[in-house]
């Protein structure tokens, strides 16, 4: 029998995980926007979408077992499951946090929140499911199935699960709740939780392998668009006019060029292992227009000059986790889609 402690405020919750995390009642938390039951996200979607799911999880494997650098993301089962389920595929995993505050953002910052509907603080005890678990193995291993496990994984590279300090439960039931009840606080919902912020959960700053996943799901989607495309033509009856293949004729070298041996240019083969910690607090850059810029040659020159003062002054390393922000002569308020387009362009040039 699973127990719920019903509060007054979102406020009382979190005080109350944190009371229990420090007295070692529970050491693992999930918040949920409604007082629904704990299911993977694989329990979530239609039977007629499975196929579907399955062919992005297959892509997703074969572009892992393709990609040089990151051929070590396939050949570990919780390192693959742990970035499909990060990317939003369906999978058998469950996301929980070591932090309270982690599980308060994502009870309240969704958009099945509903003000005076129940909000729900998710509390595990790690030993105490393990314990469970250990008992009734043998009924698993008599159906040839793989017991429910907490993985403590830390995939390289993986700033969104590092960020969340996330763990992962997988279970091989749609239902695990159906198996054992996890101890609940409630609380009335009123507005987000503002204690942690969204690119604090989701950092902007991208790691090596987040920018190749960026690039994967762009074209994911492109996928996606395809096939709405096509079943649209077909249902309107639209005739299709194809072109002729043409047969590409590709041009290249016997070898490769000699730069390409360089003790430098190799380190590119090899993926880099940054942790999200290894990066610091996240510093902000402010970036003044010269009131003087005539041209983009001069406001070129002043900001270098201004940005290699900053470095020195703050002593910013490479690793260094920046946030540019900039400033068009005090009137960012008419150019604010320049000013964003600058300041990410900054942030992707910073981060490679």
């Amino acid at each position: 029998m699973s127990k719920v402690y019903k509060v007054n405020d979102f406020e009382e919750a979190l005080e109350l995980a944190n009371k229990f995390k420090a007295s070692g009642k529970y050491n693992l938390f999930r918040g949920q926007a409604q007082n629904w039951d704990v299911t993977p996200s694989s329990a979530r979607i239609k039977e007629s979408d499975y196929k579907i799911a399955f062919e992005k999880i297959e892509r997703l494997y074969y572009f892992f077992e393709t990609s040089e650098n990151l051929t070590k993301y396939h050949s570990d089962i919780d390192w693959f499951f742990a970035v499909a389920q990060h990317y939003g595929l369906p999978t058998n995993y469950i996301d929980f946090t070591t932090s309270c505050e982690v599980a308060g953002f994502f009870a309240t910052n969704s958009k099945s929140n509903k003000v005076g509907k129940e909000s729900v603080i998710i509390c595990l005890n790690e030993s105490d499911f393990n314990d469970f678990i250990k008992f009734i193995e043998v009924l698993y291993h008599e159906k040839d199935v793989i017991p429910p496990y907490i993985s403590r994984v830390d995939v390289d590279n993986l700033w969104r699960l590092q960020s969340q300090r996330g763990v992962f439960l997988f279970t091989p039931y749609l239902n695990i709740e159906a198996h054992y009840r996890f101890d609940r606080i409630i609380f009335p919902y009123e507005k987000p939780y503002d204690g942690i912020k969204e690119d604090e959960i989701y950092p902007i700053n991208k790691s090596e392998l987040e920018i190749h996943l960026d690039y994967y799901f762009n074209n994911e989607e492109r996928i996606v668009r395809q096939n709405r495309l096509q079943k649209f033509v077909k249902e309107m009856k639209i005739p299709i006019v194809r072109l002729p293949e043409l047969d590409d004729l590709i041009i290249m070298k016997e070898s490769s060029h000699e730069s390409w041996s360089s003790s430098e240019t190799l380190k590119w083969k090899h993926s880099l292992s940054e942790s999200w910690e290894s990066l610091g607090i996240k510093q902000n850059i402010s970036l003044k227009l010269p009131k003087g810029s005539v041209n983009y040659q001069v406001y070129l020159e002043e900001t270098i000059s201004v940005l290699k003062k900053i470095f020195v002054a703050k002593n910013i390393r490479k690793s260094s986790q920046l946030c540019f922000r900039i400033q068009l002569n005090g009137k960012q308020r008419f150019a604010k889609k320049v000013i964003e387009r600058i300041e990410n362009g900054c942030t992707l040039i910073w981060n490679g």
